[in-house]
């Protein structure tokens, strides 16, 4: 692109860009032949209303097309909060809210994921169809709302879907088979799940026992934060949850071809445990790397400490349960036999470390 253009358009200079036209009035037909960015993502990335436009009224092609990154200037000014800028590319057409973009995302699940309130209104009202669009990986708005912890976005999409009488939406799920509910439970989210389930619940029709593709409904998401070290908030969602009905999936579900055996479902726990602690250890070995000296020693011991632990998870799996086989020189028998009370087959044990659960 013209740097001179390039600048009219991010600082808003409109004399400057009559000018560039009056050189050249087939600039912006060459820029829309030989350049993957177009003005009006510049405009609309610094929120340049006037110069913006200037641009449409010209070019309103430009409104459609996708960056270098995969957006439009609609999924920017969405992503940035820019509103009159939207409403002015809104002019072109309602149906650009629907423009898919870099992950199939449409402008609103831009405007979620960054918890733009205002702009989500915005489209909402304009386009209430992009309330259903989904992205490559089955999300919703609302979904990206709650992932990102955007709670007044998620609360504003959730009046809204109940203003559109769209409550299906609520048990939509996305390619991991979580549904809104799962989410703000691994989010530890009690504000949306109120919202949904609670006793002042504004929505209707949600699925309070749900079984995602790992098998665990909500309810076995809260038990798994509860292994790995609750806090004040997973005690409002119990309380909620309790009052709803919910279910673990081995209470909830009827007939074999539903039922998990305990090692099963003991495996998938170890799996999203041993998850979280890698990613948590690939994030310490990051500050690590990047840390002063004086730093450095003590979280090197940290990000060993939740090293092994997820290596013992990984180990221990699935003979982490207890088994009334005969088993009198094994040294992990002898140990448990002298506590208190006798364990039963099938049993897993555990034991604490440094606020972690591990079994052995």
């Amino acid at each position: 692109m013209e740097p001179r253009l390039f600048e009219a358009s991010r600082s808003g200079d409109i004399s400057a860009f009559h000018s560039l036209l009056g050189e050249d009035p087939f600039l912006l037909d060459r820029v829309a032949l030989n350049s993957v960015d177009n003005p009006l993502h510049i405009s609309a990335m610094a929120g340049q209303t006037e110069i913006t436009k200037e641009i449409v009224s010209r070019k309103p092609a430009f409104a459609r097309e996708l960056s270098e990154n995969g957006f439009s200037p609609m999924h920017v000014a969405s992503a940035k909060g820019h509103v009159e800028i939207i409403r002015e590319l809104m002019r072109v057409g309602y149906d650009i809210c629907l423009l898919k973009g870099k992950d199939g995302k449409v402008p609103l699940h831009c405007a979620a994921l960054k918890g733009r309130v205002d702009v989500v209104k915005e489209q909402v009202w304009a386009c209430p169809e992009s309330v259903k669009e989904l992205t490559a990986f089955g999300e919703t708005a609302l979904h990206l709302a709650v992932k990102s912890n955007q709670i007044e976005a998620a609360r504003v999409l959730i009046e809204e879907i109940r203003r559109l009488d769209m409550m299906e939406i609520l048990i939509w799920k996305e390619k991991d088979g979580n549904t809104i509910l799962h989410q703000a439970t691994f989010n530890r989210q009690p504000e949306i799940i109120g919202l949904l389930i609670g006793q002042e619940a504004v929505v209707s029709g949600v699925n309070v026992n749900a079984i995602n593709s790992s098998g665990f409904t909500p309810k076995d998401v809260l038990d798994l934060l509860l292994q790995s070290g609750g806090d004040c908030y997973d005690i409002q969602i119990h309380q909620i949850f309790q009052q709803a009905g919910a279910l673990k999936a081995r209470e909830s579900t009827t007939g074999p071809a539903h039922v998990q055996t305990e090692a099963e479902n003991f495996n998938n726990k170890q799996k999203l445990l041993s998850s979280s602690s890698w990613n948590l250890w690939k994030e310490l070995m990051k500050e690590v790397t990047e840390s002063s000296s004086e730093t450095k020693n003590s979280l090197m011991i940290v990000a060993v400490l939740i090293a092994r632990i997820t290596y013992q998870a990984i180990l221990n799996s699935p003979s982490g349960f207890w088994s009334d086989s005969d088993n009198k020189n094994n040294p992990t028998v002898s140990t448990v036999q002298k506590r208190s009370r006798t364990m039963s087959p099938g049993e897993a044990v555990m034991r604490q470390a440094c606020g972690w659960p591990c079994f052995q």
